[in-house]
């Protein structure tokens, strides 16, 4: 798997390379060895080594060939990210009730002149958070794209089990969800009814918000392709959001008066990585407040670093890198920030 991924990672158009690693990837996953995909990639000798086979597994575990009745089928499965912007803190408990409520998804692969958008696509029934999608090992999303796949072709709709997992709710202004379906996977890629499902998904995720919560609320969607790629494309929009919010915040807390600077700082080993980010009024956090952001496995941390500086002082805030860390502790985690002697702040995860 090493010598394959280094000749695709220095030649990414090397279509032999990529096929066989595909290949062993889709072995594995079939075997459910995902502890050994995970100690390959912790243990590839670059980073840039480890990105290719972290994007080269994720495929695998989303593309699956079927057979049913002689029938040959090969399918994708995708993810759409859908984030949901409100102009006040809202209780997701309230918002979720508002989701329960969504109707006529199974419709969505409809034009409004009735024509499939995309043929024997098959959505499902529900929006899903993150976290219940992103803690799935890949050898479990393989398997869940099977059964998905042998439902479109059978014309049953028999769904994926349950998968939602319990947690805690907040109040955000911002919210993360996604609607995961199966396509069929062409050889000739056709994405002209892309933008029509987005638009009816958007449509019918405002109504259902206004007449449960009456409250205004700005959805957008974006289809990317993949499952993979829609999970990390929808957090970074996310995160993209919540920062802008969180630096008017800020800015509306200092009210103008002190300078205002952003420090942020990468914890983890290996190729899992988070970030944490302060907002600091001279040595004083704002509100006692840090904010987690997680990162794609394999992401290069330092561009990722300079990705949310940019972000950052687009909304004329200064912001610093500080050292990484491999354990992150709150009391530790204040002091590097440049707070007081003995200062902490709460972490909360956006």
């Amino acid at each position: 798997m090493f010598e394959l991924a280094v000749v695709l990672t220095n030649r990414p158009d090397a279509s032999h390379a990529r096929a066989a690693l595909a290949h062993l990837a889709e072995e594995l996953l079939k075997e459910g060895a995902d502890p050994a995909i995970d100690q390959a990639i912790q243990a590839a000798p670059s980073r840039e080594i480890a990105r290719t086979l972290q994007h080269v597994v994720e495929a695998a575990s989303e593309r699956v060939v079927v057979y049913h009745n002689g029938v040959r089928a090969e399918r994708l499965l995708f993810a759409v990210p859908v984030i949901a912007t409100f102009g006040q803190n809202v209780p997701e408990s309230q918002f979720e009730s508002a989701l329960s409520g969504l109707t006529g998804l199974n419709g969505l692969a409809r034009t409004k002149q009735g024509e499939l958008e995309f043929a024997q696509v098959i959505l499902l029934p529900k929006l899903f958070r993150l976290n219940d999608l992103i803690a799935m090992p890949l050898s479990i999303v393989r398997e869940h794209g099977i059964h998905l796949a042998m439902a479109a072709l059978s014309q049953h709709r028999e769904w994926l089990p349950p998968i939602t997992q319990d947690g805690g709710f907040k109040r955000s202004t911002a919210f993360l969800r996604f609607l995961v379906g199966q396509r069929p996977l062409l050889e000739h890629e056709d994405r002209a009814g892309e933008d029509g499902l987005c638009e009816r998904l958007e449509s019918l995720t405002n109504q259902a918000i206004s007449r449960c919560l009456g409250l205004p609320c700005r959805v957008q969607a974006v289809y990317v392709g993949s499952f993979h790629e829609g999970l990390y494309s929808g957090m970074w929009l996310y995160q993209e959001r919540r920062l802008d919010q969180l630096a008017r915040a800020s800015w509306a807390m200092t009210r103008r008066k002190q300078s205002l600077e952003a420090r942020l700082m990468t914890y983890g080993c290996g190729h899992r990585f988070e970030m944490w980010v302060g907002f600091f009024a001279g040595n004083e956090a704002i509100g006692g407040h840090a904010y987690r952001l997680r990162l794609r496995p394999s992401e290069d941390p330092s561009r990722c670093m300079s990705r949310i500086t940019s972000r950052l002082e687009v909304a004329g805030i200064k912001a610093s890198a500080l050292t990484q860390v491999d354990v992150p502790e709150e009391r530790a985690f204040g002091r590097r920030m440049g707070g007081k002697v003995g200062s902490s702040v709460i972490t909360i995860p956006i």
